[in-house]
Parts: C-alpha cells; structure tokens; sequence
C-alpha cells in the first residue's frame, strides 16, 4: 500500500513517460502468455472499444507464437501498448499509472497488488474473485468477447471508476 505522495508521484512519473495525459483510461493486464491468462479473447474485446481514451497495457512473458498475435493486435489498434516482461518495482509503478486491472483469465497474485495500488479489477467470475470484488472495486465476468466488452465500456465511465477506486483504496 503507497502513500497518497508515494502513490501519485508513481503515477505521474508512469503517465508523463508513456505521454498520456489525464484524460487517457489505462487498462493493464499481466502474466504469462497465452497460458489461462484469456489475452487474446481481451484483446479481440478492446478491438471493439470505441471510447478512443481507453488504453490497453500488456505487460508480461509470451512466446514468439503469441508474441506475433499480439503485434497483429497492436498494428490494428494503436491503442493497444505490449510492455514486456516488468520486474515487481516496474510492475507496480505501472499499476500505479493505470486505471483498472483487467484479468479475464486465471488467477494471479498480481491482484493483491493491483488493489494495493488502487485498481479497481475485472476478473473471472471464481470464488477468489468474489473474495477480493467483495468490496465493490471491481466487475466479474465469464470468458466471453462480449461480456469483456461490457466490463470495460462500464468502466470508461468516470463515476463508476472513481467509485470502485474509492473502494478498493478502503480494501486495500
């Protein structure tokens, strides 16, 4: 858990050199890829995104296979950002600079961290992910395109967002 100081230096330091400003929303999924992380079913559901202030970061291991899935992906929506492998800093100072975590595939202890950085989350619908949405700081879905789509349009919205993020300051 980070300061309010710690928190928002982090942040600004993350959005100043990725050029996004205020008004950009920033979606981070992690992991090791293709494995259970459901990357490719997230990223044919950003695809669809028509709010153009969303942003989707991906950072994590992949194979070439996958790697090039990926790149087919970005070179079809600019919007889409492939970050790599993080060490634990990095990947928290990323966390930091995003809006919400989103891990429609399996779990991950990369949630803890994520409400600890003050994400609100959207993740399959498990018992752990009934556990820590317990606090209202996020959205459960199935591993469906359009379920995906729908978590991600609801939480374009501000109010909602600010909302969840609020909560997931008090879970944290």
């Amino acid at each position: 858990k980070y300061t309010d100081l710690e928190y928002n230096q982090k942040r600004k330091q993350f959005r100043e050199s990725h050029g996004l400003g205020s008004e950009e929303i920033v979606f981070i999924h992690t992991g090791k890829m293709p494995e259970d992380k459901e990357t490719e079913l997230l990223l044919k559901a950003f695809l669809k995104v028509k709010d153009e202030r969303a942003r989707l970061y991906i950072a994590g291991t992949t194979n070439p296979d996958f790697q090039l899935i990926i790149e087919s992906y970005i070179k079809r929506d600019k919007r889409i950002i492939f970050l790599g492998w993080q060490n634990q800093a990095n990947l928290a100072d990323i966390m930091c600079g995003s809006d919400v975590m989103i891990q429609p595939g399996s779990l991950s202890q990369v949630f803890i961290d994520a409400i600890c950085c003050r994400l609100p989350l959207i993740l399959d619908d498990t018992p752990q992910a009934e556990y820590l949405l317990s606090f209202n700081n996020g959205l459960k879905n199935f591993r469906e395109e359009q379920l995906i789509l729908n978590s991600i349009n609801d939480l374009l919205d501000d109010d909602k967002r600010s909302y969840m993020k609020a909560n997931a300051i008090e879970a944290s």
